[in-house]
Order: C-alpha cells, then sequence, then structure tokens
C-alpha cells in the first residue's frame, strides 16, 4: 500500500505538533524512569526543531514546509528570536552529537521550558489551520483536527 505524498506531510505535520504538545507534562514526571523523561525530552526537540524548520526555514529539496501546502504562505510573525536560537542548540545537541564550545545548553528541561515555545507553534498551526481552511485546501480538515488535539492536549 502507498500512501499519496500529501496525506504522508499531513501525517507527519500532525505528528510533530502532538509531540510536541504531549511530551510536555512527561518531563517532569519522576514516577518515569529517567531514561523515559530523556527520551521524551529527545523527541520534543526533534519533533520542536521540525516544526521550526517547517514554518521558518526554508526546507532542503527532499524536505516539506508550509510552501507544500500553500505556494505563498508565510506566518504573520516572524521567527521569535529564542526560537531561532532553539534551532541551532537543537540541531547541535539532539540532531548531532555537538561540540559546546562557545555556546550554552540548558543543564536541565522543565516542562516550564516547553510549555511556551510549544504555545507558539501551536498559535502558528492554527493560523495556518485557518488559511487552509481558507483556500478549502484537501488536508485542510485533518490538520484542524490535528491542531484542535494539540490544543486541549495542551490546555489539560
Amino acid at each position: 500500500m502507498t500512501i499519496d505524498p500529501t496525506s504522508h506531510l499531513t501525517a507527519r505535520f500532525v505528528n510533530a505538533l502532538q509531540m510536541v504538545t504531549q511530551l510536555v507534562p512527561y518531563v517532569d514526571d519522576h514516577q518515569l524512569p529517567l531514561v523515559v523523561r530523556l527520551a521524551c525530552i529527545e523527541a520534543w526537540y526533534m519533533n520542536y526543531r521540525l516544526l521550526l524548520e517547517f514554518f521558518f526555514h526554508k526546507p532542503q529539496k527532499n524536505c516539506a514546509g508550509v510552501e507544500s501546502f500553500l505556494t505563498s504562505w508565510k506566518p504573520s510573525s516572524p521567527c521569535p528570536d529564542d526560537l531561532g536560537r532553539d534551532y541551532g542548540m537543537t540541531s547541535a545537541d539532539f540532531a548531532h552529537i555537538g561540540n559546546t564550545r562557545n555556546r550554552q545548553t540548558p543543564a536541565t528541561v522543565s516542562s516550564s521550558d516547553l510549555r511556551p515555545k510549544a504555545e507558539v507553534f501551536l498559535a502558528v498551526a492554527e493560523e495556518f489551520s485557518l488559511v487552509l481552511s481558507a483556500e478549502d485546501h484537501d488536508m485542510a480538515d485533518l490538520i484542524r483536527i490535528g491542531v484542535e488535539s494539540a490544543r486541549t492536549s495542551l490546555s489539560s
């Protein structure tokens, strides 16, 4: 069975948004083993990086961005400076084994660090979803449902 490319991109986008919103409480859950909390932090940052690339960076030729859905849309707010700095840290510390010289890496990560960042992406995703609906995009309903689910997860 093959999946059409737009459905695949939609599923990956919604999954990244779900991960960035649903993993937040688990990083502070001390009933979980440390390795599981660390896995949640790593998964959170990798999906955070995916969303940074999707919304705010020009994707590599083999990757998707908002242009894969809406050719001329950009988020109404530019990438906040702290998120832009996070991209380098996330790439070095989570996507690669990076060198920490000449930069600071947080010593600890808690849900209070991650929740505001998730809120930024949720706001951009909500805007993206509204524009997809206004354009009557084939994937608008699926993305809207994913965004609503992510909002519910982060709010609970």
